[in-house]
């Protein structure tokens, strides 16, 4: 009797959990609505509004001398880490609050969004394969989704996806991303009071 009733309350606590999860489509959509479309002279990427008039973006798509322009209105660059790769950007944006900063493991699912070739707001899903000083996950890479976001079914952001690595005579690919928590430690040194 005693598992019966420990059943039920442990049945009864992850319904009201999933109730408290917005649906899927809702924070694909949040994210997507995120995304931007970076470009200079001579490359094109992605980045993700962090909140209003603040876009996070790779280093390595800066050029020397090269203006950067996020969906085509020109921006400022308000601070950049080299060892992390990321700049922070002050253009216009929608009216969003910080995201949520989440915890990632080995296994979650996650997913980014981001405008490969132009290609703007595209959705990749994969799973997290390893977590050390960088989050590597399975999700297929292709150029120009660095500066997507990392993002957990629940919504949470877990990383800022940076690099690609892997060849044909390892079978693959796989992406490579700072990790949230670096994100937001970055963000907090760099934050202007308001």
């Amino acid at each position: 009797m005693r598992s019966l009733i420990v059943l039920a309350v442990v049945f009864w606590a992850s319904s009201l959990e999933a109730q408290d999860r917005k649906p899927l489509k809702e924070v694909v959509k949040e994210a997507q609505d995120r995304c931007v479309i970076v470009k200079t002279l001579n490359n094109q990427g992605s980045g993700v509004i962090i909140e209003k008039n603040r876009v996070l973006v790779p280093f390595h798509l800066l050029e020397f001398n090269s203006p950067v322009f996020v969906d085509d209105m020109p921006a400022k660059i308000l601070a950049i880490s080299t060892v992390s790769d990321l700049v922070l950007l002050e253009v216009e944006t929608k009216n969003f609050s910080r995201p949520l900063f989440g915890k990632v493991e080995p296994s979650n699912t996650i997913f980014y969004v981001g405008s490969p070739l132009g290609l703007r707001c595209a959705v990749v899903f994969g799973q997290v394969i390893k977590v050390d000083n960088l989050l590597y996950t399975s999700a297929i890479p292709q150029t120009g989704f660095s500066g997507s976001a990392v993002w957990l079914l629940n919504g949470d952001m877990v990383g800022f996806m940076t690099m690609m690595r892997g060849d044909k005579s390892i079978g693959g690919w796989f992406s490579v991303a700072v990790l949230g928590w670096n994100v937001l430690e970055f963000l907090k040194e760099n934050q202007e009071d308001r």
